[in-house]
């Protein structure tokens, strides 16, 4: 087939505008080094992951063995160095966003019963799919302030909102740990926030953690010296959520949930009747998923190896810190900062003509960098420039 001129000088004209902006893009969290021509002729295919990669279904178009290996893959990523013991099962997702969704549904289905209601529970600095979650699901929603410095959860209070719910109205705890805040890039201590659970007193069976990894879930796994804030299932996790377009650089937007394969068959149990057409079980949110995004996850993983990935971890890194003392050297007093291990470096928001050209998040009186494998060194000299020059002609 062969597509009318007017619909060639349209494409022609978007694949100009995406070159030219991606060569621009600093602000929001996506690696576009995204270039996959050994996979281009899979692109003639329907590939579709049917329902749960482990039940399968008549339909044989499809990468579920890639994407067992995908899922194989981040579980022992996120099980510690000694491994975790009992079983993970996980699926290949639309987003970060639907890895959430799944996460926070799984706990509020382990912790639902006639006499309790689950209240959801994360810090102010939390992704919004988190309260997109609480309205979906109708679950109350707390909200626990953050430090000033970091960005991380204040533990004491939530010990005190976690003794309350649980103590107080007879309910229980279903929290969502940052690793990688929205705006600050910040990192809760899963191993601090299980310490909080406890000094609360909230009982196994009061509890659910879910881990947001979506920025950072194949960054920390691979830093030693990050150790404080590693996460995992061996460490209290009972399900984790990840991005694959962006620290992985995917070319469609997509991710990776994993999950006690416990908290999956209780969703499971439920599964309608008229889903046997599928010849599936039902534990995901979506039914029909994209075999392809589980394709790229795939062969990013096998292409980079765990080496490939923490070099580029470690680029970024050093990038994300090269680039706060960067500009608090040329800017003094912009307020550039950075939290432990972060790849995001926020500071004091600049013109709007000098966020639209670099692309910038912003929100209130700031706005951030996020250095994913794609950020160059000279991008970043640049904007630092730029950003020195904007702000003093600014005042």
């Amino acid at each position: 087939m062969s597509a009318p001129l007017h619909v060639k000088a349209r494409l022609d004209q978007l694949r100009k505008t995406a070159a030219a902006n991606t060569a621009m893009h600093l602000g929001y969290p996506y690696n576009l080094n995204c270039s996959y021509s050994d996979l281009q002729p899979f692109l003639q295919f329907f590939l579709n992951n049917l329902g749960d990669a482990y039940a399968g279904s008549n339909y044989g178009i499809n990468t579920q063995a890639m994407e067992r290996e995908v899922i194989d893959s981040f579980a022992r990523m996120w099980s510690g160095p000694d491994g975790f013991e009992a079983p993970i099962w996980g699926a290949v997702t639309s987003c970060g966003t639907e890895g959430n969704l799944l996460g926070i549904l799984y706990g509020r289905e382990a912790l639902r019963s006639a006499t309790i209601v689950p209240t959801l529970v994360s810090s102010v600095e939390s992704h919004y799919s988190v309260a997109k979650a609480a309205r979906m699901y109708s679950m109350p929603y707390e909200r626990v302030r953050s430090s000033e410095g970091d960005g991380e959860i204040d533990y004491d209070e939530l010990v005190n909102t976690a003794r309350r719910v649980v103590h107080g109205e007879n309910g229980a705890v279903a929290c969502v740990v940052n690793v990688g805040s929205t705006v600050r890039g910040a990192h809760d201590k899963l191993t601090a926030v299980t310490a909080a659970l406890d000094a609360a007193r909230v009982p196994p069976d009061r509890r659910y953690v879910h881990c947001d990894a979506a920025l950072s879930g194949v960054i920390l796994p691979l830093i030693p010296e990050a150790r404080r804030y590693h996460f995992g299932f061996d460490l209290g996790a009972d399900s984790i959520a990840v991005s694959g377009h962006k620290q992985l650089g995917t070319p469609i937007p997509c991710g990776v949930d994993c999950a006690r394969r416990e908290h999956m068959e209780r969703w499971a149990a439920g599964t309608p009747a008229e889903a046997d057409y599928v010849n599936t079980q039902d534990s995901t949110i979506a039914g029909s998923r994209s075999g392809f995004a589980a394709l790229v996850l795939w062969y990013v993983l096998e292409t980079k190896g765990r080496a490939g990935l923490e070099k580029d971890a470690r680029y970024c890194l050093a990038a994300a810190a090269s680039l706060a003392d960067a500009l608090t050297s040329a800017s003094p007093g912009c307020g550039a900062t950075r939290s432990p291990y972060s790849t995001t470096v926020v500071f004091e928001r600049p013109s709007e003509s000098l966020a639209k050209r670099f692309q910038l998040a912003t929100t209130g009186g700031i706005a951030h960098v996020v250095v994913t494998p794609s950020v160059t060194p000279q991008i970043l000299a640049r904007f630092v420039d730029e950003y020195a020059e904007d702000r003093a002609t600014s005042r």
